[in-house]
């Protein structure tokens, strides 16, 4: 006998669906997939290889499963909820990952699945959306600029989780992110230094005027020194002749 059909319950809900839409096997994060409870029974295991539920394959249900569920919970706002269901689902995908060398550690399919507009990236202005990864979107893997930069830049967002847990799972893809941590260290700094466009006129104008001040200030003193010092001479003159009338 061959089954085509049963009941099942989601969410109060009963609908009728093919053995073909009911996953076996599936990781405990998947909120779209409906998934058969987990169990160690061994006569429950033979039942449901006897009715032929197909098992979770990674390769081929993974994407499906991110891309509904985030359109769902974006277009429902729940942000948050949606940032920790995508750090759950990334952080899976570890044990995919070869010993190769970093640019053929992450197998296509997982290439493919990061490409997708399925990421929570929060912008500098406090605001959510739903985006793909790219050089515009930041990393936040420093302790030391992950404040600073919070409010400058657009970054990959998981709610409370630390994103280091997921580091090598993101540098090991073609992807072109920007990480903080290449900024709080001088030798991946790109600094330029840029050539005055003209030279500071103004300054050199004001170092002027305050030399030209200063050597008249000082020839005034000077002028003013000698000329003490000859009407002393005078007096001292006048006064040896017995004084002078009327001068």
């Amino acid at each position: 006998m061959k089954m085509k059909n049963f009941s099942w319950s989601l969410s109060h809900q009963q609908r009728w669906l093919s053995p073909k839409e009911v996953y076996n096997d599936c990781p405990p994060w998947v909120i779209h997939t409906i998934s058969l409870p987990s169990t160690d029974s061994v006569y429950y295991s033979q039942l449901l290889k006897w009715l032929q539920f197909p098992y979770w394959r990674p390769n081929r249900d993974f994407q499906p499963e991110i891309t509904q569920t985030a359109r769902k919970l974006s277009t429902e706002q729940k942000w948050e909820d949606l940032a920790n269901y995508l750090f759950n689902a990334l952080n899976s995908l570890m044990e995919y990952l070869s010993s190769q060398s970093d640019s053929h550690r992450c197998p296509p399919w997982i290439q493919h699945f990061l490409r997708q507009k399925n990421f929570v990236i929060k912008q500098s202005n406090g605001e959510y959306r739903l985006g793909s990864l790219n050089a515009r979107v930041f990393v936040a893997d420093s302790s030391l600029l992950n404040p600073i930069f919070e409010s400058k830049v657009d970054f990959l967002y998981f709610g409370d989780h630390d994103i280091v847990a997921l580091l090598e799972l993101l540098r090991s893809s073609d992807l072109k992110l920007r990480y903080l941590s290449s900024y709080d260290r001088p030798e991946d700094m790109n600094i330029k230094v840029i050539p005055p466009l003209s030279d500071d006129h103004e300054t050199h104008n004001l170092l002027q005027t305050a030399k030209v001040t200063l050597f008249r200030y000082s020839f005034e003193i000077s002028l003013r020194t000698s000329t003490n010092k000859q009407t002393s001479l005078r007096q001292r003159s006048v006064s040896k002749m017995g004084g002078v009338k009327d001068i």
